[in-house]
């Protein structure tokens, strides 16, 4: 089993930039003030908890620390809450983390599995998918945070993944595949007034995890050319689909791509599996990188 050691500074909380070893650490997503971002780590292959990491003092705070794993976690608009997906009753089930008072809480559990959350721009409701088994559909939904739940998608036959409202909370962006069909995942855009669907790209192979910026003038999302994840890259687009562009190839792939507040840096994670680099920062206008939690195994 790989092993995760981190450089410790003051507590066994905060760690400093470099993270030494590998096992799993990604999934950023900024604070609205573009100050921090959350994201997951791991020190073994089972288990990852919730960290914010400050650009003020470049530390890193473990925000839970559980026997089980934690996902794909997304911060409120209002910055109040982190949304989150984690197993520690057994089933991956949704959650938030209130970022004031430390605590946690459910919000939606049961027998089937829940992912990729992400926020309605006025903080009270959560979007997600509900996984089914790899041969059927996968469902979008919305919750309030009391757990009122909503189903988003009509269109019978297709499988959908990664809700992302734009910042009017008016057009939902998703990935989407007809399931009869067997063709892969393709951006799409739906417009929640009057339900009118648009598909945005259709570059060979597949796309998924689109992201609004926070003025709704770009999409960012990522593109794989070939089956492998190492071909996965970072595009973007306008909210027609108009002036796509590859933004950054990954020597082993980039994903989790997240644009930030001021709209000009996008934040990612670098590579997958026994080939995570970190989590590394892209200039849009100058294309230079850097990383900002790096994994390395020397």
């Amino acid at each position: 089993m790989k092993t995760l050691v981190i450089l410790m500074l003051l507590s066994s909380a905060i760690f400093s930039l470099n993270v030494f070893g590998q096992s799993n650490i990604g999934s950023p997503s900024w604070s609205p003030d573009g100050q921090s971002f959350v994201y997951v780590a791991s020190n073994n292959d089972e288990n990852s908890d919730l960290y914010i990491y400050s650009f003020d003092n470049k530390q890193s705070i473990q925000v839970t620390k559980t026997d089980s794993s934690e996902w794909t976690p997304s911060w409120s608009p209002n910055g109040k809450y982190i949304a989150f997906i984690s197993d520690r009753d057994g089933n991956r089930d949704l959650y938030i983390y209130n970022v004031k008072k430390g605590t946690t809480k459910k919000i939606i559990s049961g027998n089937v599995i829940e992912a990729t959350p992400s926020w309605h721009p006025n903080s009270r409701k959560i979007l997600f998918v509900r996984l089914a088994p790899s041969n059927q559909a996968r469902t979008m939904y919305e919750t309030s945070l009391k757990g009122a739940e909503k189903k988003l998608n009509n269109e019978n036959g297709w499988s959908q993944i990664y809700p992302n409202l734009s910042p009017n909370g008016n057009l939902l962006l998703y990935g989407a595949k007809e399931m009869k069909k067997g063709q892969f995942f393709h951006i799409y855009k739906k417009d929640l007034k009057n339900d009118k669907i648009t598909q945005l790209e259709s570059e060979p192979l597949v796309s998924y995890n689109p992201i609004w910026s926070k003025d709704g003038s770009k999409i960012v999302f990522i593109h794989q050319k070939e089956p492998s994840i190492s071909t996965a890259a970072i595009y973007m687009m306008n909210p027609d689909g108009s002036e796509l562009k590859k933004l950054l190839d990954c020597e082993v792939g980039c994903f989790n791509a997240r644009i930030s507040p001021d709209n000009t840096t996008i934040i990612y994670k670098n590579g997958w599996a026994e080939n995570n680099k970190g989590i590394y920062l892209l200039d849009i206008e100058t294309q230079r990188t850097r990383p900002i939690l790096k994994v390395n195994l020397n």
